[in-house]
């Protein structure tokens, strides 16, 4: 799954952006798959910003099940260092 290309809003839809670029680590469980996101976001009124998040889906479901996962995004430090290392990668990180 990619969330480049994708709408985003904040604020009760107050500030709204596309989704421009990411870096993403899929974490799969027994009952749930998790993929971490580190997104580059460009924002209606013309700058950029950084988003960190994640999306959730029942364990081996399909790519139209994730669902996203409105809260601070809790991940193993070792995990992280991976999403972080990717990102690291990007022109825009």
């Amino acid at each position: 799954m990619t969330t480049i290309g994708k709408r985003v809003h904040f604020s009760g839809g107050k500030q709204s952006g596309t989704v421009k670029d990411e870096a993403y680590l899929l974490e799969e469980y027994e009952d749930k798959d998790f993929l971490d996101l580190i997104q580059y976001i460009r924002w209606d009124e013309g700058w950029f910003g950084i988003r960190v998040c994640y999306y959730v889906r029942t364990h081996g479901s399909g790519d139209k099940d994730w669902i996203f996962a409105n809260r601070p995004l809790a991940i193993s430090s070792e995990n992280f260092k991976k999403l972080f290392k990717k990102a690291s990668k990007k022109v825009w990180f």
